[in-house]
C-alpha cells in the first residue's frame, strides 16, 4: 500500500482540491467520499503500523494535521448531501483519530518509562525502580483502555465504509499484548505478591450500633506485612488504617449517609511507591438496615422581618444513638433556607437570614434530618414563625435617545438594597421590560422604544414608570415615575450646495499642498542623511533566562484568568523549556518527552514529578485534540512555577 501522504494512492481520478461544490452529481460526491474514506483509513492503518515498529513520532504525525485537514474536507462533503450516514461516518473517523492519538501517547509513554526503569535496575537503584514499576502498572492500564477505544472506533469505521481495518486492529492488539507481557515481567522481577482478607462481625450495617471490619495482610507465602496502609470503602464512605506487627487491622464503622442499596464493602492494600509489595484487595457482602431520625428542637425564632438573622438549634438521635454528620435542612414555607450537619453529640445549629419569601403572616418552620434511601431515614420537627411586612422604596432615573431609553432603578428597604426582585418598566403604559435587581438592589438597562412611541417630526414627552409588585413576598409594593423627552431623528440631506462644494474643493487643495510640502522636506532630510555615518547600534540586551521564564509564567497566569486553560499549559511549558535549555542547543532540539527523559535524572523526586505532570498535560493540550480542564491547567502551572524557581 502507498503511504497515506501520497494523495494519488487510492484514486488518481479525484481532483485534489476536493471542493464539494464542484461535484454536482450524487455519483461524483460518492466517489469523492470513497476516496476520502480510503485516505483516512490508510492513515489510521499506517499509524498502527508505526506503533508496532516503535516509531511513535511518525505514528502521531500520520494522524495529525494532515488527517484533520482531510477530515474537515470529509465533513464538508457530508454536509453537501441529504443523507445522515456520511455524517455519522465523519464522526467515527474523528473518534478514531482521537482514540489512535491517545493510544500512541500511552504506548510511547510506557516505553519511555520502561527504559528509565531498566536504567534504574541496572544501576541498582531499587527504590527508583519500584516507583517506576508502579508508574508502568498505571500506564499499562491506560494502554489497555485506549486499545479498547481504538478497536471499537475502527470497527465502527469499517461498518460504515468499505475500509477494511481488520489488520490494523490486529496490530493494535498485538502491540497491547506486548506491553502487557512486558509489564508481567516487570511485576515478577520487582514486586512480591500479597493478599488481604476482609471480615465483618455482623453482615447487617445499621446506624443504631457500630460494626467491626477486620482482616490480615500477608505476602503470597503467608508472611505478615506490618505497617501496611489499608483503605476500607463502604459505599461513598472511606476509612484508612495501618496493619500491626502481625499484619492485622481492625476498623469500626457506623453508617450515616450510606445508601440503603449498598451490598458490599471493599478493602484495598495500598503500598507505598517504593514498597517491594504489590497491592491487593478483598470484598465482603453487607446489608443496610435503615433507622428513622428523631429531631428535637431546642431554640427557634418567634418572629422576623426581611434580612433579620434566624438561628435554629436542636438535636438528632437515632433510637438512643447520637451521631455526627447527619444531614439537617431547615425549611421556611416552601423553601429550604439553611443546611448543616450534626456534631459528635448529635447537636446542630443552623443560621440564616429571612429573605423576601415567604409572604407576611404565619409561616411553618420545619427542621428535617436524615435522607430518603439512606441508613438514616428522614425525621422532622416543626414550629411556627411570624413574618412581618417590611416597607420598600423604589428610585428611578431615565434618559432617552431617538429610539432607546436608559433606565436606572434601585429597590430598598430602610436597611439597604433588595436583591433578586422583579421590577417592571413601562413607557406611556407600554411594558418595555422586567428587570431583576442585583446585590445592592439596582437594576439598570438600555431599553428599545416601540416604533409607535418614537416621534417622527417634533419632540415627544413619555411617562416612564417602574413598579415592584411584591407578589408572594413579605415586602411592600413600591413604584416610581419620571418623564423623558424623545427627539425625532435628524433630517437627512439630499444634496450639497454650491457653497459647500467650494469649501470641500478648497479643503482638498490645502490637504494636497500640505502633503507635497511634507514629501519635499522628507526627501531633503533623506538625502542629507546619506552623508551621515550610521551610528553603531547598541547591542540588544540578552534576555536573562529567569526573567524571560517569569514573563512567560505571568502570561500563563493571565491566560488562566481569561479562561484559556490550553494556552496556560502551553505557555507554562515554554517557560520551563526556556529556564532549562537556554544554553544547551542539543537539549533545546529535543521533543517534550525526550526533554523529560534527559532532564529527569538530574532532578529531585518532587521536581521530577512536577515535570512529569507538566509534560503529560502539555502533550494532552497540544496533541490530544480535546479540551483541557481548568484544574489540570492550574496543576500544570503550579508545576511550572516550581521548576522555574528551582532552575
Amino acid at each position: 500500500m502507498s503511504g497515506p501522504d501520497n494523495d494519488s494512492a487510492n484514486n488518481s481520478s479525484v481532483p485534489h482540491h476536493l471542493d464539494p461544490a464542484t461535484y454536482e452529481e450524487p455519483g461524483e460526491i460518492r466517489t469523492l467520499e470513497s476516496w476520502l474514506d480510503s485516505h483516512l483509513g490508510a492513515r489510521l492503518a499506517a499509524s498502527t503500523r508505526n506503533v508496532s515498529q516503535g516509531q511513535y513520532e511518525a505514528a502521531r504525525a500520520v494522524v495529525g494535521d494532515a488527517y484533520s485537514d482531510r477530515l474537515d474536507q470529509y465533513v464538508d462533503v457530508a454536509g453537501a448531501t441529504d443523507y445522515e450516514s456520511d455524517d455519522r461516518t465523519a464522526d467515527e473517523f474523528a473518534r478514531a483519530q482521537d482514540a489512535q492519538r491517545e493510544y500512541v501517547s500511552s504506548t510511547s509513554r510506557y516505553e519511555r518509562v520502561h527504559e528509565q526503569y531498566q536504567r534504574a535496575r541496572d544501576a541498582g537503584d531499587e527504590s527508583r525502580a519500584r516507583r517506576l514499576a508502579r508508574e508502568l502498572q498505571r500506564l499499562a492500564a491506560n494502554v489497555t483502555e485506549h486499545r479498547t477505544a481504538v478497536v471499537e472506533s475502527y470497527r465502527a469505521v469499517g461498518n460504515g465504509t468499505a475500509v477494511d481495518l481488520t489488520a490494523a486492529m490486529q496490530r493494535t492488539n498485538r502491540s497491547t499484548d506486548e506491553v502487557l507481557a512486558t509489564q508481567s515481567s516487570v511485576r515478577g522481577e520487582t514486586f512480591t505478591h500479597t493478599s488481604v482478607t476482609l471480615a465483618l462481625d455482623n453482615a447487617t450495617l445499621t446506624p443504631t450500633r457500630e460494626s467491626r471490619f477486620t482482616g490480615v495482610l500477608r505476602t503470597a507465602d503467608g508472611t505478615p506485612i506490618p505497617n501496611g496502609t489499608v483503605v476500607l470503602r463502604v459505599g461513598a464512605d472511606t476509612l484508612t488504617t495501618t496493619t500491626d506487627a502481625d499484619g492485622s487491622y481492625a476498623l469500626t464503622y457506623r453508617p450515616v449517609a450510606l445508601s440503603a442499596a449498598t451490598d458490599s464493602a471493599r478493602v484495598r492494600y495500598r503500598p507505598a511507591s517504593a514498597s517491594p509489595y504489590l497491592g491487593a484487595n478483598a470484598t465482603t457482602p453487607v446489608d443496610v438496615a435503615a433507622a428513622p431520625a428523631t429531631v428535637t428542637l431546642a431554640s427557634t425564632p418567634r418572629a422576623a422581618t426581611y434580612g433579620e438573622s434566624l438561628r435554629v438549634t436542636g438535636r438528632v438521635s437515632v433510637e438512643d444513638a447520637r451521631l455526627a454528620g447527619v444531614p439537617v435542612r431547615v425549611t421556611l414555607g416552601d423553601g429550604v433556607v439553611a443546611r448543616t450537619t450534626t456534631n459528635a453529640s448529635g447537636a446542630f445549629t443552623a443560621t440564616t437570614s429571612l429573605g423576601a419569601r415567604p409572604a407576611a403572616g404565619t409561616a411553618t418552620l420545619t427542621v428535617a434530618a436524615g435522607r430518603a434511601d439512606t441508613a438514616i431515614e428522614p425525621g422532622n420537627a416543626s414550629t411556627t414563625l411570624t413574618v412581618r411586612e417590611t416597607a420598600t422604596s423604589l428610585a428611578l432615573t431615565a434618559n432617552a435617545s431617538t429610539s432607546t431609553v436608559d433606565v436606572a432603578t434601585r429597590l430598598r428597604t430602610p436597611d439597604g438594597g433588595v436583591a433578586g426582585q422583579p421590577v417592571v418598566v413601562r413607557a406611556n403604559g407600554t411594558r418595555l421590560a422586567t428587570l431583576t435587581t442585583d446585590g445592592d438592589g439596582t437594576a439598570n438597562a438600555t431599553l428599545a422604544l416601540p416604533s409607535r412611541l418614537r416621534p417622527t417630526t417634533g419632540a415627544r414627552t413619555l411617562a416612564i414608570t417602574a413598579a415592584y409588585a411584591a407578589s408572594g413576598t413579605n415586602l411592600e409594593a413600591a413604584s416610581a415615575r419620571t418623564a423623558v423627552t424623545v427627539s425625532p431623528p435628524p433630517a437627512s440631506s439630499s444634496g450639497v450646495t454650491l457653497t459647500q462644494a467650494w469649501i470641500l474643493l478648497g479643503a482638498v487643495l490645502v490637504a494636497s499642498l500640505l502633503f507635497a510640502l511634507a514629501y519635499a522636506l522628507w526627501r531633503r532630510d533623506l538625502e542629507a542623511d546619506d552623508d551621515v555615518p550610521e551610528p553603531t547600534p547598541e547591542p540588544e540586551p540578552d534576555p536573562a533566562t529567569p526573567a524571560l521564564a517569569d514573563r512567560l509564567l505571568a502570561t500563563a497566569r493571565d491566560s488562566l484568568d481569561d479562561a484559556e486553560p490550553a494556552t496556560t499549559v502551553e505557555t507554562a511549558y515554554a517557560a520551563v523549556r526556556r529556564a532549562f535549555d537556554e544554553d544547551d542547543t542539543t537539549l533545546r532540539q529535543r521533543t517534550h518527552w525526550e526533554f523529560y527523559t534527559t532532564l529527569s535524572d538530574t532532578l529531585g523526586e518532587d521536581e521530577r514529578a512536577a515535570l512529569e505532570t507538566l509534560t503529560s498535560t502539555y502533550e494532552h493540550a497540544t496533541f490530544a485534540g480535546r479540551p483541557v480542564s481548568r484544574a489540570d491547567a492550574e496543576a500544570a502551572l503550579a508545576a511550572a512555577e516550581r521548576l522555574v524557581e528551582d532552575a
